[in-house]
């Protein structure tokens, strides 16, 4: 099995995990926008969008992840129904088992998502949700 292939099975199989019953939509046309954090230590918290934590863009072939706050770029190098798996390359990261790090971000709905790591066995990223205003 090649690990693009694995990575593919990988973000699939998150994509149904807990999902509400919503219309399908396309994740690409989804997660662009700014993203703000809603939940913490101890459950959902309102978003500060005056402090946005992600500016996302998607390429138009769909094959490059950009966050202008961090001014990083990834190449995604797989997708799911809610869900798409990306690999730093303007900043690599490695596991430590020295392999590169994929992160996965799965979309909860078309206005929130969180972040996993391929290396993960369990947890996730705090939630994120959309901003409507504009910082």
């Amino acid at each position: 099995m090649t690990v693009r292939r694995a990575i593919l099975g990988f973000a699939i199989l998150l994509s149904g995990t807990g999902r509400a019953a919503e219309q399908p939509f396309d994740v690409f046309e989804a997660v662009p926008g700014t993203w703000a954090i809603s939940e913490g230590d101890t459950g959902p918290v309102e978003p500060d969008c005056t402090k946005p934590s992600e500016i996302i863009s998607i390429s138009a072939d769909r094959k490059t992840y950009r966050e202008s706050l961090s001014d990083s770029t990834a190449k995604i190098v797989g997708t799911g129904e809610m869900s798409f798996a990306i690999e730093y390359v303007s900043k690599p990261q490695l596991d430590d088992k020295g392999k590169p790090v994929i992160w996965i971000l799965v979309m909860k709905g078309k206005d929130s998502f969180y972040w996993q790591r391929r290396d993960w066995q369990d947890g996730r990223t705090v939630m994120r949700s959309r901003c409507t205003t504009t910082r």
